[in-house]
Formats: structure tokens, sequence, C-alpha cells
């Protein structure tokens, strides 16, 4: 009871927030405005940390436009929307449990033959105020039957053993179709056995043996009837007529002499036959249904979309990351090359930044479109060049980035002598992309590994087809 109030309280709120939303921004799909909304209220650990995600974003917004409120905001939205649909689905589960009248008046005693009833049930005891309250099963046991209800099954059986039977025949004297012999009355719960005394007529299973080239012959069906300890044994007698083929057997005839037609022609192309003995015939592809398949597929697919929320940002760092450590090299050299040639720090470092080249920025010179970046913001907003890209390389994360920004940085400040610090921190960038490559070859191996598998079981079958075959 108090799980559906809530229920119904949160879905009011819900729907009216969506209302409201529709009413002042005047669409209908507002899902993004209750989304920008809902971050202000509900927990981090349900749609993440602003300040986690700021990290992360700070890392690569100077190369790509990536806000972390857009990230925010689509998990408020998956949020709201998941909360919506189970709690509509709760409180229409929880009125219709609560529109049902759930007392229990009485319990109808199995019948015989069926199984024992096991009732679950809930006991609420009361007296003087006070209310003690207990799941149980009841168990009920189906009724049995008596010596004289015994008999009277058996003599209904009895009497109405060629009703049942009987079939699609007019009578047991003019059977020209397979008799029902069931091995259970439900009516009277009696079960019965059959044996043929003439199985060259008829079968204990009530198939015909006669065809339709052979005469009318008699049989004889023995039933042996059983109901708890009472058994009791009667003839069944009748006569089998000769009959034409029925609809469903010419049906079949056809059909089985079509594909015989098809199967025994030798030409290289089989025409598959339009008409057999005045019989029009239609060849169809066969359509396999795979919407369980699509459905499983969309499943797993929605599973994954769910999984990887923030895998886009993550592999976005790796790769940024990347080519910043691949263009490091070249980065330092130019530097060293500036500075050997009589420039000061900062004058070296601008005069390579204003090479890049701004239409590869997404590529090799992200590190120089960056670091520009940094340049320009400490400009406008009158900052020193060595805040900035001491600011820069501590904000990107990236560890080889950093240490050069910092040496740069301290040179502004204390002047000291960097070249030979840059020539070592050279040898490692170099060391660092190399690392680099290696790690995509051995990548792009493993990748191939599966591949390779496939071709070499395949040879294997190229093989040792001709021997098996000639085995």
């Amino acid at each position: 009871m108090l799980l559906g109030i809530i229920c119904w309280m949160i879905t009011i709120i819900l729907v009216s927030l969506y209302c409201v939303m529709v009413i002042k921004h005047k669409k209908m799909k507002c899902i993004d405005e209750i989304g920008e909304l809902l971050i202000k209220f509900l927990p981090k650990w349900l749609i993440g940390s602003k300040d986690i995600i700021d990290k992360k974003v700070a890392q690569i917004n100077l190369s790509e436009s990536i806000s972390s409120k857009e990230l925010l905001v689509r998990n408020a939205k998956y949020v709201y929307l998941v909360i919506t649909i189970f709690s509509i689905l709760i409180s229409y589960y929880q009125w219709s449990i609560l529109s049902t009248d759930l007392s229990i008046k009485e319990i109808n005693k199995p019948t015989y033959g069926n199984k024992d009833l096991t009732v679950e049930t809930i006991i609420n005891i009361e007296k003087d105020g006070v209310i003690d309250s207990k799941t149980v099963q009841l168990n009920i046991e189906a009724r049995k039957l008596s010596t004289i209800e015994i008999e009277e099954r058996i003599n209904e059986t009895k009497h109405r053993i060629e009703t049942l039977i009987i079939g699609d025949n007019a009578d047991l004297y003019h059977v020209n179709m397979p008799l029902e012999l069931l091995n259970y009355d439900p009516q009277t719960s009696v079960r019965l056995y059959w044996e043929s005394f003439t199985p060259q007529v008829i079968s204990k299973t009530g198939q015909l043996v006669l065809n339709e080239s052979t005469e009318d012959g008699e049989f004889l069906l023995i039933a042996y009837l059983s109901l708890e300890d009472r058994h009791e044994r009667i003839e069944v007698a009748g006569k089998s007529i000769a009959r034409p083929l029925s609809k469903n057997q010419s049906m079949e005839s056809i059909m089985a002499k079509a594909i015989g037609l098809v199967e025994s022609d030798t030409s290289e192309i089989i025409k598959l036959p339009k008409q057999v003995d005045e019989y029009n015939i239609q060849w169809l592809r066969s359509n396999h249904n795979y919407s369980n398949i699509l459905l499983l597929i969309l499943i797993i697919g929605i599973g994954c979309i769910g999984f990887g929320r923030y895998q886009y940002l993550n592999n976005k760092i790796s790769e940024i990351k990347e080519h910043r450590i691949r263009a490091l090299p070249s980065f330092i050299t130019k530097i060293v090359l500036m500075l050997n040639s009589g420039l000061i720090t900062q004058q070296a470092l601008e005069h390579v930044i204003h090479l890049y080249d701004e239409k590869d920025r997404k590529h090799s010179e992200i590190l120089y479109y960056e670091i520009n970046q940094a340049l320009l913001h400490a400009k406008e907003n009158n900052i020193s060049v060595e805040t900035a890209i001491r600011t820069y390389g501590k904000r990107i994360k990236t560890r080889e980035v950093q240490r050069i920004m910092n040496i740069l940085a301290d040179n502004m400040q204390t002047g000291s002598n960097i070249i030979r610090k840059l020539e070592t921190e050279l040898d490692e960038a170099w060391l660092n992309r190399k690392r680099i490559a290696e790690e995509k070859g051995k990548i792009a191996e493993s990748q191939l590994s599966f591949p390779l598998g496939i071709l070499l079981i395949v040879i294997l079958v190229i093989v040792m087809t001709p021997a098996i075959m000639g085995i």
C-alpha cells in the first residue's frame, strides 16, 4: 500500500513537471529542459560528479567543444525517463491489486484425478483490536471416490465407449477412417488399454491397415478399463469398409508426387512443375522469422549504450593525449633550435607556435593549437606566459607535456639554462613515441589473429575434403 502511494505521488509529480515544461516552453519535446532542471536535485552517484566530468573535459576542451553540462543533462534525462516509466507501471500494478477483492471465502476442492491443490494465502486474526497476520500455504487434497462411484464411472465409460472412439466414422460397422482409441476418459477419469485381435484389419492404435483396393473386413478390439483398484475387460467389434483417399491424403499424395518429380530430375536446370494431375502448384522461398533475434540485438544494443555512456569522452581523451605525445619530439626540437639561434624562451615558444598550420590541428598539430589557445587566453586576460603554460600543463594531465611546460615556465621565471634538460626530454619523447608505435603494432597483430585463425580453418577444410571424400 505504501509503495503504491509513493509511486502514485512520484508519477503525478513527474507527469506534472512535464506538463509544466510543455506549457512554459510551448513545445512537446522538452526533455532537455527537464534534464537541465533535474541536475540541480539529482545526487552525484546517480548522474555523475560534475567535478570529475569537468576534470576529464578540461583535458580536451582546448581541442574539442565538449560541455560537461551536456553530459550531466543527458544522464538526468535517462534517469527521468526510467523513473517515470517504472513509476507508472508500478502504480498501475498497485491499482490493479487494490481494485481486486483479495478476500477468500471458499476454495473448490480438486476433483478426482487432478493434483492436490496448494493455495498461498494471508490469514489475519483479530481479537480486541489486536491483529496478527501471517502468510501460510493450504494443502487441499483431491477428492477420493467411493466404491459405488467407481462402479458408476466404469459403467458410464462402457456405455460411452463407441462414442469415445468412433471419431469421424458413422458407426463401428461402417469404419473407413482411423478410430480414436483414447487412453483416458476425461469425463470419468477411467484409463483404457487396447489390444487388437485383428491386426491385419486395424492396429491397437486405431489405424486402419486396409487401403482403397482392399475389401471390407471385420475387426475385434479388446478394451481394458481401469479405475483405482477396479478393472474390467470389454470387447468392441466392428467392420472396416473400403474407402477412397481423403482430401488430405490426396493432397499429400500429389505433394509427394511433385517432390519426387523434382528430385528425380537429372537436368542441369530443374524446372519446378506448376501442375500435377490437374492440381496447380506454387513454389515459394522459405521465409524465416528473425524478429526474436532482432529483439535480442536491440536489448543488447541498449545495454551497451548504457554501459558505455562515458566511453566517448574517455576515447577522446586517449586520442588527444596520443597526438600530444607524438607531436612532442618535433615541438622540443623546434624550441631547442630557436634557443640555439639566440632567442629567449618566450620568444622561441611564440615563434614555434605561430608556425603551426591550423588546418592540421585535429591531427599531429593538436599540441601547437592548444598552446596557442593558452597564449591567446593569457594575452586576453593579462596573464603572464609562464603562468599560462604552467596552468595548461597542469590541466591536460599529460605527464610528458606537463614536464616540458614546467621546464619552460621555470626558465621564464628564473632564467636557468634549459637546453640540456630539453635534450634529455627529447630523447625520452622519442622513446615514448616509439613505445606508442610498438603498442599499436601489437594491437594490430592481436586483431589479425582471429581472421588468420579462420583462414587456417578454411585451408584445413580445403586440404582435408578430398581425402575425406576419397574414403
